[in-house]
């Protein structure tokens, strides 16, 4: 058999297969609703059968409290209290009677039986009320209890015929339940069984196939095989010389980058230089007008200490405290100290631009003394002890 008409035969039984899904969901869906709508009914019914068993409690109240009326002979507030709760319950009972009965019949019946109880019930309080308590017991034989045991009955068969119809409905919803389950795994049976013999099938097609792709790809190894030892020469040839423009390249980069490291340098030394050479340049043009405006001030305040010989107590304190004299002698020194510092530090700056050269972009004459010299600046803090060697003396001849 061709692998095409397999293909067909597969693809055959795999719509077979699929036309049971659809015919197999709609019958599980009725089924579903249906067991869902007895489900319901039956739940309708079990409240039926919940609010006859309740409004036949408040009846026993009702005809409780009836009798408490008799033995009292009055009817009190607390009386009348707990007969008003009781009619409240029972017209709560009936309300919920009204949406779940069965039949409007019955609604009827009931209403009807605890009408008639509930008006006797009024007029045995009304004649307890009067005192009559003679008409009232022969009342209660002839008229309340007869009406108590009417109601009692059709509460009594309409809770009989709501149990039984609640277990109707829910035997016959139990039953779907396992009518479903019963379709559903013989259902799954034919379609397991189905897919079974294509299984099968597929399984022998995919090894024909596999069997003339093994082939195949045998015959188009050995071609390969023999292109690959063709192109494995050439590659190697060619690897060889891409060996060889690496290890050049490798070798003309690092001259490249060792290059533009000592461009990089030199230009940040002389970036430095110039930043430096900057703030200096004003430390150092004001430090002698600094000292200038210094000498005129301590001039002035020797023409006042003149002028003035003897000083108020408190000005007189204040001069001791900040030492004039000390003060005059000293700040000399200190503009001293630091003109010798911008100068120490000019000279540093000019020994980083002469070490850089950057200040020129075309070739110069060049001192050559000075160059070592800027750069024996620069290093100068080399050239001191540690804990490794003695200090480096420099001879210059």
């Amino acid at each position: 058999m061709s692998p095409q008409k397999q293909s067909h035969n597969l693809l055959f039984f795999a719509i077979a297969i699929a036309s049971l899904a659809p015919l197999a969901i709609v019958s599980v869906i009725a089924s579903a609703l249906s067991i869902a709508m007895l489900n319901n009914w039956s739940d309708i019914a079990r409240d039926h059968e919940r609010e006859l068993n309740h409004l036949q409690a408040v009846a026993n109240r009702l005809d409780a409290l009836e009798w408490r009326a008799i033995s009292k002979k009055k009817v009190d507030s607390e009386l009348e209290k707990d007969l008003k709760q009781s009619r409240e319950q029972a017209q709560q009972s009936l309300e919920v009677l009204r949406k779940t009965a069965p039949s409007v019949e019955q609604r009827q019946r009931v209403e009807l039986a605890y009408k008639n109880y509930a008006n006797s019930v009024d007029r045995l309080l009304k004649l307890l009320e009067f005192s009559r308590i003679e008409e009232a017991l022969e009342f209660d034989e002839t008229q309340v209890d007869p009406s108590y045991d009417k109601l009692y009955e059709i509460i009594v068969n309409a809770t009989t015929e709501a149990s039984r119809t609640s277990a109707n409905f829910t035997y016959w919803a139990n039953v779907g339940s396992v009518l479903i389950v019963l379709f559903l795994v013989g259902t799954l049976g034919i379609v397991f069984r189905q897919y079974l013999i294509v299984n099968q099938r597929v399984q022998n097609l995919i090894l024909e196939n596999m069997r003339d792709r093994e082939e195949s790809l045998e015959r188009e190894y050995r071609v390969l095989e023999a292109r690959v030892a063709e192109r494995t020469q050439e590659l190697q040839k060619a690897n060889t010389a891409l060996s060889q423009a690496i290890s050049d390249l490798q070798q003309s980069q690092m001259q490249l980058v060792q290059s533009e490291k000592m461009s990089m340098l030199g230009q940040l030394v002389a970036g430095v230089g110039h930043e430096i050479n900057n703030p200096v340049s004003f430390l150092s043009g004001n430090i002698q007008p600094a000292l200038d405006y210094l000498n005129d001030l301590f001039s002035l305040i020797d023409i006042y200490q003149r002028e003035f010989p003897q000083l108020e107590p408190t000005r007189q304190q204040q001069i001791d405290t900040i030492d004039l004299d000390y003060i005059r002698e000293d700040f000399p020194k200190l503009i001293g100290s630091m003109k010798e510092g911008v100068t120490r530090i000019q000279d540093i700056s000019t020994s980083l631009r002469t070490f850089s050269r950057s200040d020129s972009v075309s070739p110069v004459a060049f001192n050559l003394h000075d160059g070592i010299d800027s750069t024996l600046m620069i290093l100068k803090y080399r050239l001191k002890a540690n804990e490794t060697r003695p200090a480096i003396k420099i001879i210059k001849d």
